[in-house]
């Protein structure tokens, strides 16, 4: 049996073959029917749809899309849709899915497109640029010219065609859109029997006996013509071989069903059977479906107002796809005007407010001016209203200048954006323009001075001091006064200079030098008592705290290595919130960054993470915290703040882009 019929036709047809083992060859108008047996009595022109569904996302991938709309009418089967949201779900970031009306004429796709069922057009925009077509030629060609007609597609939209009946001549129609079109289409062999079928159509009485090369032929008129050559070498190749058996003689009225014996032996021949036919060589698989499933990838886009098309990959079962260099679109940017965010970090943006508005300068600001000199173009520029490069949400979605950018509100950024595996499942980057890696802002030491001695004690310490050593110089001297010693030369002396005898005694006292001077009376034993108490006890907590100092400033950085960082506690730490840091701490499996990471978020020590750089700064300044940053912005930071010192790390390097 060979068949051309709908879906639930040929289900049918494959219950009576696989029942009475009558081979069954179909060729389907598309890809939504099935083999139903395997191992069964049914063979399939087509490939499967398992495979046109992986060449479809291989090139998805290739192409590096993040988000797009799938378009789909009733020619396809929703498994494809569901087949291909499987398939990339680890890939997009949304998938917009639209169904499409069956169009019969011009004037029911002008009715769709200005009625209320075009809402999707106006609130999905930014995501037209990207989109897979998956309905019938007529509606997709219809669907292309309408969008084109209507402005909503520009030389920035690449839309794939995933259609294989689309031929060439349908393809140059569509020479005045101005989008990019990506198509696949499987190859035609060019050999004998390609003339053959072309003299063959030509006679035909249809609507497409205009066909002037093969690839204006409808694919499944070719593979009805390869499987009409297939059945007849299979007959042939059995009447030489004496091995063919004729069929059973059935009647209406037979009640039971008795199988062909022959069956069996013509589906082997089928499946060994191979012919250099118009769809090249068919081969078959156990499932019955037609391995030789390879398929070229065309790409039309319009440039100086001619269409041009030209392949620029191809695809087969084994090697996958292979596409050429620089298949990706390129977009054209003269006289166009972009809009670009930003966000405020010295030295690579500066932003100053004036009464016409903000003004924006520094490293990026002169490397995009470069660009839209280069390439001609303007740009309007804002800041990002959240201050932040973007990082995902819980719920899938994305802020800062990342989100600004997917959801379309910008066309790109421009900032010192850190690259990292997550942005890049999302967005496309440029080159880099600089390396760098982590890095520690801390406090700078302060410099030794000539009161350094003084350092153990507060202030208010050191007047205590002095306060007490002359009240006790005071007393001793009303003491000496009110009770002189005997008269001698020593005492004559001590008269003589009653104030240095009481300075002297308590001076050499406080620094354990003993009295040398005799005392006679109990009231000076009491007060000098109590004086040497108090000063072996200054004495003592003065040498401990001096000791303690002196060690810490032996140390010429108590932090040398995040390890040193991550083991400790006394020093507070933290990075920006939502910063490609904080994804790196966030995201890492090294110990080191874990643990700083945990210390970060456990709630324990307020303030770890900033909103903005430059408040981390501050407060690595001032309230002596460290600050984890890259590497490429911390001698900025030393160089306009002389009182900061960083320290390197080499166990993590980025780009910024």
């Amino acid at each position: 049996m060979l068949s051309c019929t709908s879906c639930p036709a040929n289900y049918a047809l494959q219950t009576v073959g696989n029942t009475l083992h009558i081979p069954h060859i179909f060729v389907s108008h598309d890809e939504n029917c099935r083999v139903m047996y395997s191992r069964g009595y049914t063979l399939s022109m087509r490939p499967s749809q398992e495979e046109v569904d992986r060449h479809l996302v291989d090139v998805i991938t290739q192409l590096n899309w993040k988000s797009m709309m799938v378009f789909f009418d009733d020619y396809y089967d929703f498994s494809h849709v569901q087949s291909l949201l499987s398939l990339t779900r680890k890939t997009f970031l949304e998938v917009v899915l639209l169904r499409v009306e069956k169009f019969t004429s011009e004037s029911d796709v002008t009715e769709w497109h200005t009625s209320e069922k075009r809402s999707p057009f106006v609130e999905y925009g930014g995501k037209l640029r990207r989109a897979v077509v998956l309905c019938s030629v007529e509606n997709s060609v219809r669907l292309v010219k309408q969008a084109s007609e209507a402005g909503i597609f520009t030389p920035e939209h690449n839309w794939i065609i995933a259609n294989k009946e689309v031929t060439l001549e349908t393809l140059r129609s569509l020479h005045t859109s101005s989008g990019v079109f990506t198509v696949m289409r499987r190859p035609l062999s060019y050999n004998e029997y390609t003339n053959r079928f072309l003299r063959h159509w030509a006679t035909l009485d249809t609507s497409d006996r205009d066909v002037r090369t093969l690839d204006d032929a409808r694919l499944s008129a070719a593979y009805m013509y390869d499987a009409v050559h297939l059945l007849a070498s299979a007959f042939s190749s059995l009447l030489n071989t004496r091995g063919w058996i004729g069929p059973n003689r059935l009647t209406c009225k037979t009640d039971t069903l008795t199988p062909w014996n022959g069956g069996l032996m013509f589906m082997d021949t089928l499946r060994q059977v191979q012919f250099p036919g118009v769809m090249g060589r068919s081969k078959f698989s156990g499932s019955g479906y037609n391995v030789d499933a390879h398929v070229q990838v065309l790409r039309l886009d319009r440039r100086q107002n001619r269409t041009k098309m030209r392949q620029v990959g191809v695809w087969d079962p084994l090697t996958g796809l292979q596409l050429q260099q620089g298949t990706r679109q390129r977009h054209n940017t003269n006289n166009r005007t972009f809009r670009v965010v930003t966000l405020t970090e010295e030295p690579f943006v500066f932003r100053t407010d004036s009464s016409e508005g903000p003004d924006f300068s520094g490293f990026c600001m002169d490397l995009l001016k470069e660009l839209s000199i280069m390439l001609d173009f303007d740009y309007e520029l804002y800041e990002v209203h959240d201050g932040k490069y973007g990082s995902r949400r819980a719920d899938g979605t994305w802020d800062g200048m990342i989100g600004d950018v997917i959801m379309g509100k910008a066309d790109f950024a421009v900032g010192a954006t850190v690259v990292t595996a997550t942005r890049e499942e999302v967005v496309d980057f440029t080159l880099r323009f600089m390396d760098f890696s982590l890095g520690v802002l801390m406090k700078q030491a302060e410099d030794e001075n000539y009161f350094f001695f003084l350092k153990p004690f507060h202030p208010k310490v050191w007047l205590c001091a002095a306060a007490a050593l002359c009240v006790v110089c005071g007393v001793l001297l009303v003491l000496h006064r009110v009770q002189p010693d005997k008269p001698n030369v020593l005492s004559a002396r001590a008269n003589r200079q009653s104030l240095s005898y009481p300075k002297w005694f308590a001076y050499n006292s406080l620094l354990k030098q003993g009295g040398h001077f005799g005392l006679r009376h109990v009231s000076r034993k009491i007060l000098a008592g109590v004086w040497w108490f108090f000063a072996f006890f200054l004495l003592s907590s003065y040498t401990a705290e001096m000791a303690a100092i002196l060690t810490v400033t032996r140390m010429e950085n108590p932090i040398n290595s995040f390890e040193d960082l991550s083991s400790q506690t006394e020093l507070p730490y933290g990075t920006v919130a939502h910063s490609g840091i904080a994804e790196l701490f966030s995201e890492s499996s090294l110990d080191t960054y874990r643990r700083m990471w945990s210390y970060m978020t456990s709630g324990d020590y307020p303030g770890t993470l900033v909103s903005t750089t430059d408040m981390g700064i501050r407060r690595a300044r001032k309230e002596l915290q460290v600050g984890t940053r890259s590497c490429g912005i911390m001698p900025y930071w030393n160089t306009r703040y002389e009182q900061s010192t960083t320290v390197g790390s080499q166990s993590y390097s980025s780009r910024t882009r």
